[in-house]
Order: C-alpha cells, then sequence, then structure tokens
C-alpha cells in the first residue's frame, strides 16, 4: 500500500477501517484487489477518467504564471537572427 498515492492511502484507510470496524473481520489479499480494480476502473472511465488528466492543464489557465513566451528564445532551446523593426 506503500506505493499508492497520497490520495489513494487516504481512502484505503477509510475502506480498511470499514473493513476491520463495521465488518469485523481481518483484512484480505482479496479486499486490497478489489480497492485498486475499483480505482483503475475509475481511472480509465472513458469520459469520467479524462478528469484528472485534464484538471491540471485547466489549473494553468488564467494563472499568474510565467509562460515560455516571456523567456528568451535561447532558454527554450531555440535560436533565431532577430529582427529591428525601423
Amino acid at each position: 500500500m506503500e506505493k499508492l498515492l497520497f490520495g489513494l492511502r487516504q481512502k484505503w484507510c477509510d475502506v480498511a477501517d470499514d473493513i476491520t470496524e463495521v465488518k469485523q473481520r481481518e483484512i484480505t489479499i482479496e479486499d486490497i484487489t478489489l480497492f485498486v480494480e475499483k480505482r483503475v476502473r475509475a481511472c480509465n472511465h472513458p469520459i469520467f477518467g479524462k478528469i484528472s488528466r485534464e484538471t491540471k492543464s485547466e489549473n494553468t489557465v488564467g494563472k499568474n504564471t510565467k509562460s515560455t513566451e516571456d523567456q528568451p528564445l535561447q532558454q527554450r532551446g531555440m535560436t533565431t537572427t532577430r529582427l529591428v523593426q525601423q
């Protein structure tokens, strides 16, 4: 469970607590397998699974972040001859 992302570990704690306290039984490998399979299925959902991938790009829209356009071309890995306007 240590390899899971922090948010999934938090959710696992809730699931594990429910198993031990409400269902009053020990956690099995099947419980872990079911938990991971459900999360994978949700993340790979053809419509709703895209939310996490789109969120990253949506979070940067409208924020006051420095874009690469503000950087010199050399820092962006480009070289060019600068034209001077007359």
